[in-house]
């Protein structure tokens, strides 16, 4: 009995780390990464804060080129973590949550 408690809570917390920053919330829509960046902006609205980063592209352990990353801030209300967004070439490639 302990050893089946003791492996569901590992497996619990474990899921928990792993996939609860994976959506968002927005107007009743769960919001997913690999979704088009313009349905995105239409269920949540324009961000709060929107940044560009320029990222570095690799050959191996040679830099060869950089790509942007548009990082959209959603700032979520008192008690909340706001969100940051990853947005590449027009689609939303992950969601964190700034804690």
């Amino acid at each position: 009995m302990k050893k089946s408690v003791l492996l569901l809570l590992i497996i619990t917390m474990s899921s928990v780390g792993q996939g609860a920053d994976t959506t968002l919330r927005c107007k009743g829509k769960l919001i997913r990464a690999g979704m088009a960046a313009d349905e995105v902006l239409k269920h949540c609205g324009d961000p709060d804060t929107k940044t560009v980063e320029q990222r570095p592209v690799f050959s191996g352990n040679r830099q060869t080129g950089t790509y942007e990353v548009e990082i959209w801030r959603y700032d979520r209300g008192t008690g909340l973590w706001p969100a940051d967004l990853e947005v590449e070439a027009g689609e939303l490639k992950s969601i964190v949550y700034v804690k």
